[in-house]
């Protein structure tokens, strides 16, 4: 029998390989390593896109909570949410904004900013949004 029909190699011979496939797994390395890497930074982009549009839903909400009490003064709303962001955003969520309506039936607040990139030239908005009635005693008389 030869060793090609046994497929075993007799001791102390080597198996040489084609010149053409050195340097293929540094090639491949090169080439799957950056691509890795950039889907790894877009996850977590992706959860601090998540993280920062919950802190603006919590923003707004708590921003109309302060607006609807009786009596609230008319920068209660925003004085809340800008609390709520300092609180909360870390630096998360840059160029904050809040814009406040309040009528005599409903307050509406919109939290607004750009997430903080960790990809280069990549920027995300995020918008918290909430509105609910004014509260107001009404007497039975």
């Amino acid at each position: 029998m030869s060793n090609q029909e046994t497929g075993v190699e007799p001791r102390g011979r080597r198996i040489r390989r084609s010149r053409g496939d050195r340097g293929d797994a540094t090639i491949e390395t090169v080439i799957v390593v950056p691509v890795l890497v950039f889907l790894i930074m877009g996850i977590v982009q992706f959860g601090m896109w998540m993280h920062a549009s919950h802190i603006a839903d919590a923003a707004a909400r708590d921003g109309v909570s302060a607006a609807r009490l009786e009596g609230a003064g008319p920068g209660a709303t925003g004085d809340a949410a800008r609390k709520t962001l300092d609180r909360l955003a870390n630096g998360l969520i840059t160029s904050p904004s809040v814009e406040a309506q309040q009528s005599a039936e409903r307050v509406t607040v919109r939290v607004s900013g750009t997430v903080r990139p960790i990809i280069p030239g990549v920027a995300f908005t995020v918008t918290g949004f909430a509105d609910g009635p004014v509260e107001r005693f009404r007497s039975d008389a």
